[in-house]
């Protein structure tokens, strides 16, 4: 049985240059999140693996470390010292892309192959199959998740949040225009890479995501709870 996810949204009050931060910060999520696209593309056996086993492989060909230091297709490429969290956020969404994409391109072969196994009455033409087929995305439009280590220091009507400004990586310190109520948001969540529970910071530890709509930020939370309600 799925377990209930519930959203808390907060409006959020910041200085005029922010914005122009938290946009920049988006596109480079974007920027990435098509570059493990692209290498999902490249790589098909990848789809292959479970999301947290497809995650480490995709890590292994893009991240250098010790153990690795020649990956096939580097990162920093895109972008120099993105930090691990920023980047399994975007693995774990090019991830979910590419299992839509192929889920939509499989079924429309099917179909093509049903339309041209259809038997034609005698002396009739056979239609064309006319259904175009799904395409990847041309264009990226995701908002960037703040997972736990992008952000810090959550106190009634205030968070640290880690972004990109465009040149460097900054904390900023973001004021809400409500309180949240530690109570109603307490829980622990799991680590995006191992599934492993990780320890509350404040009754709080959960993905973060700020959604800009005109001149609205809201920084919104997703609280998974344990009791399914």
């Amino acid at each position: 049985m799925a377990k209930a996810t519930t959203t808390i949204r907060q409006s959020l009050n910041y200085q005029p240059q922010y914005a122009h931060y938290f946009a920049e910060n988006a596109a480079l999520f974007n920027r990435v999140v098509s570059f493990y696209f692209d290498c999902i593309q490249a790589h098909e056996g990848i789809l292959a693996l479970k999301n947290k086993e497809a995650l480490s492989a995709l890590e292994r060909l893009t991240h250098a470390t010790e153990a690795n230091p020649a990956p096939i297709m580097p990162l920093t490429d895109i972008a120099p010292d993105i930090p691990a969290m920023f980047r399994r956020a975007a693995i774990n969404a090019a991830i979910g892309s590419a299992r839509s994409f192929c889920s939509h391109l499989s079924k429309w072969r099917t179909r093509k192959e049903r339309h041209e196994a259809k038997p034609t009455r005698p002396g009739a033409k056979k239609k064309p199959f006319r259904e175009r087929p799904p395409v990847p995305p041309r264009t990226w439009k995701k908002s960037a998740p703040l997972y736990a280590g992008l952000w810090k220091e959550r106190r009634d009507h205030s968070i640290m949040l880690r972004v990109w400004t465009g040149t460097c990586w900054k904390r900023l310190t973001i004021r809400g225009c409500s309180t949240w109520s530690a109570n109603s948001i307490a829980f622990t969540a799991k680590n995006p890479r191992s599934g492993k529970k990780t320890r509350p910071l404040r009754a709080f530890n959960g993905s973060m995501r700020i959604t800009t709509r005109k001149t609205l930020s809201r920084l919104c939370v997703w609280h998974r709870r344990a009791d399914g309600r």
